[in-house]
C-alpha cells in the first residue's frame, strides 16, 4: 500500500513537471515570437479602413492597412483594387492604389457622380513578392443617405434662401426705419414750430384781452364811481327835501293840531277828574255820617 502511494506521488510530480515545462517552452516561443517579429511570423494583416456607406455625387474610398501580428506596418510591393456595380459590372478593374503617407497604408479614390444606388463590391489584392494577400468588402450607395443628402441640400437651399429674405427685410427694415425717422423728425420739427407759433398767438391774444380788460374795468369802474356819487348826490338832495318837508308838515300842520287835540283831550280828561273827585267826596262825606251813626250807635250798647 505504501509502493503505491508513492507511485502515484511520483507520477503526479512528473506530470507537474511535464506541465511547467511545456508552459516554459510555450513562453519562450511567444517571447521569441513578439522579438524577432517577422521573422517568426509570415503572415500580413490586412485591415480595411474606408468607411462602407457613400451617398451619390460622393467619392469612394478604398483604404486598407496591412501590418504584422503586433500592429508594426508592413512593407509590400504593390496594391490593386477591383469594384463591382450593383448589376455586377465592372467599376473599376485592377485599379492601381497608392501608398498613403502613413505607414502601412495603401489607397485610392473613385468618383460616384451619377452612379447607380445600390452594393458594391470591393476586393482588393497586394504582392509582396511571390505571397498575393486577398481581401474583399463591400460598401452601399445609400438611397436614404441620398434622400438626407437631397433633404439636405434643400435645407441649404432654403437657409440660402431665407437668408436673402432676411438680408433684403434687414436692408428694407433699416431703410424704412430711416425713411421713419426723417419723417417723424420733419413732423416733430413742425408740431414743435406750430405749438411755438400757436403758443406765442395765444400769449400775444391772453396780453392784447388783458390789457382790453384792464381799459375795460377802469373805465367801468370809473363809471360807476362817477354814477355813485351822482346817485349819493342826488339821494342825499332828495332826503334833505324830505327832511325839509317832514320838518315843515310836523312844526306847521302836525303839532298845533297835536297840540290842541292834547289840551282838549286833557281838558275832558280834567272835567272828568272833577266829576268824579265830587262823586267821591260826596260818597266820603255819606260814608263818614253813616260810619258816624254807626259809632254811636255801638257806643250806646
Amino acid at each position: 500500500m505504501m509502493i503505491k502511494n508513492k507511485f502515484f506521488k511520483n507520477k503526479k510530480r512528473v506530470v507537474l513537471f511535464v506541465i511547467i515545462a511545456l508552459l516554459v517552452l510555450v513562453g519562450i516561443f511567444f517571447t521569441s515570437a513578439y522579438v524577432t517579429g517577422k521573422d517568426v511570423s509570415k503572415d500580413i494583416n490586412l485591415q480595411w479602413v474606408s468607411h462602407t456607406e457613400y451617398w451619390n455625387n460622393d467619392s469612394a474610398s478604398t483604404i486598407i492597412r496591412l501590418a504584422d501580428y503586433r500592429g508594426n506596418p508592413y512593407t509590400i510591393d504593390s496594391c490593386s483594387v477591383t469594384i463591382l456595380y450593383p448589376d455586377k459590372s465592372f467599376f473599376v478593374s485592377s485599379g492601381a492604389m497608392a501608398e498613403s503617407a502613413i505607414d502601412g497604408n495603401w489607397y485610392r479614390t473613385d468618383s460616384l457622380l451619377n452612379a447607380p444606388l445600390g452594393t458594391y463590391e470591393q476586393e482588393v489584392t497586394c504582392v509582396k513578392g511571390a505571397q498575393t494577400i486577398l481581401s474583399s468588402q463591400s460598401f452601399h450607395l445609400n438611397p436614404a443617405l441620398e434622400e438626407i443628402n437631397t433633404v439636405s441640400n434643400n435645407l441649404d437651399g432654403t437657409r440660402n434662401e431665407l437668408s436673402n429674405v432676411n438680408m433684403t427685410l434687414h436692408a428694407k427694415v433699416q431703410e424704412t426705419g430711416e425713411s421713419i425717422n426723417v419723417n417723424v423728425d420733419a413732423a416733430e420739427t413742425s408740431l414743435t414750430n406750430l405749438m411755438n407759433a400757436i403758443e406765442a398767438q395765444l400769449q400775444s391774444d391772453i396780453d392784447s384781452t388783458d390789457a382790453s380788460l384792464s381799459t375795460q374795468l377802469s373805465d367801468i369802474e370809473a363809471t360807476l364811481t362817477g354814477d355813485i356819487s351822482n346817485t349819493e348826490a342826488s339821494i342825499l338832495l332828495e332826503l334833505s327835501e324830505v327832511n325839509g318837508s317832514i320838518s315843515d308838515l310836523i312844526n306847521n300842520k302836525l303839532q298845533p293840531e297835536l297840540e290842541t287835540k292834547i289840551e282838549q283831550e286833557i281838558a275832558a280828561v280834567m272835567a272828568q277828574v272833577s266829576s268824579v273827585n265830587v262823586s267821591i267826596t260826596g260818597i266820603v262825606e255819606a260814608t263818614g255820617e253813616s260810619i258816624n251813626v254807626n259809632v254811636d250807635a255801638a257806643k250806646l250798647l
